[in-house]
């Protein structure tokens, strides 16, 4: 069975309410879905949605790459040599990690499907259920507040609040939805670079001494101070992690050669897919870090692949941050993961379980 089209199909939807964070305001999700098809007609699928800010694409540059290069890269191509196939992707362009990231997930889908399997068991996984935290955007305090509480009564049990927009006052933040919150839901904090290093250690020393117990602190500082990362990482009790700081496993083996950090968010539409994800999955392990596995702000199919990946690694990867379908919805995509409480459940229909998408017509 060969690879004969890769086919792209946008969506431009409006989210339910904006996600605010101390860098970007997002209300509209644009997305470009990658359908990669083989010759008996089964299809496999990605998800890409271009950010300028983070990845430097465009809705308007991505549809070249994906049928140029990257189509013809992928025609005539056998899915079971999926792997290397995957390998050849990360050099056919020069950055694009988006891009990359949806024929690389999607090549992936289809052998998966090819072979009657879900993903995860393509990796020697067999989770079917993950636990995860759920964001808690920017505003106002009480609603700040009543989201996080509406959050713990649905069953989250780990809710990670977003922080340092200039102007706030963190402090007052996390500590009312730490008092709101009932024993055993886990804070976690996402500074989104919005802190200098001193400002962590004194945002974090101030929430100390109020009796709040912050498990996890993400990204404090901005993505290139690295040595930052590692004066906070050094000098406070919660683990530290890296988000925007990691956008290729040479950041990941920087970052460990450095002892800059904890752990490390990864994030395949980031990284350039699964293949490299599941790389830094294996850097992590060999320099003993942890992993939180994670999205960009997109569908249920970005979110499906990701957890595919999660479900595959659970002695590293040991926390997972895919709420953004809470956030997005399934923007069109049938079938995928669904959330049961605070848990990702994974469906048992081959590859990502995905049936198509609304709208896509071959």
């Amino acid at each position: 069975m060969t690879i004969v089209d890769l086919r792209t199909h946008r969506r431009s939807l409006v989210l339910p309410r904006p996600f605010v964070t101390a860098k970007r305001t997002v209300s509209t999700l644009n997305s470009v879905f990658v359908e990669v098809v083989d010759d008996k007609g089964c299809s496999g699928w990605g998800e890409v949605v271009p950010n300028l800010r983070d990845t430097g694409e465009s809705w308007e540059g991505l549809e070249p790459v994906l049928l140029g290069p990257l189509r013809d890269m992928v025609r005539g191509a056998d899915p079971a040599a999926y792997d290397q196939l995957c390998a050849r992707l990360e050099g056919i362009v020069a950055a694009n990690q988006g891009a990359r990231s949806a024929v690389d997930v999607a090549v992936h889908d289809l052998r998966a499907r090819q072979l009657g399997i879900p993903l995860r068991h393509l990796f020697g996984g067999t989770l079917d259920r993950l636990d995860t935290d759920v964001s808690i955007p920017f505003g106002t305090v009480d609603a700040m507040v009543a989201r996080a509480v509406e959050f713990a009564a649905t069953g989250f049990r780990a809710v990670k609040i977003k922080v340092g927009q200039p102007g706030r006052v963190d402090f007052d933040v996390v500590t009312e939805i730490a008092r709101a919150l009932p024993a055993g839901v886990a804070i976690r904090l996402d500074a989104n670079q919005g802190w200098s290093a001193k400002q962590a250690l004194r945002h974090m020393a101030d929430l100390e001494r109020a009796g709040v117990d912050v498990e996890v602190l993400e990204q404090p500082v901005p993505a290139a101070d690295l040595d930052g990362l590692r004066f906070v990482t050094e000098r406070v009790t919660a683990a530290v992690i890296a988000d925007e700081s990691v956008a290729s496993t040479r950041d990941v083996l920087e970052l460990i050669r450095r002892e800059a950090v904890d752990g490390f968010v990864l994030k395949p539409s980031k990284l350039g897919g699964l293949r490299p994800a599941r790389r830094a999955v294996a850097l992590a392990a060999d320099a003993g870090k942890f992993c939180m596995v994670s999205t960009v702000l997109e569908s249920s199919l970005g979110v499906t692949a990701a957890a595919n990946l999660a479900a595959a690694c659970p002695d590293v990867i040991t926390h997972v941050d895919l709420d953004a379908a809470v956030f997005t919805g399934t923007q069109g995509v049938r079938g995928g993961m669904v959330y049961d409480g605070g848990q990702v459940v994974l469906p048992d229909e081959p590859g990502l379980g995905i049936s198509g998408l609304d709208g896509a017509h071959g």
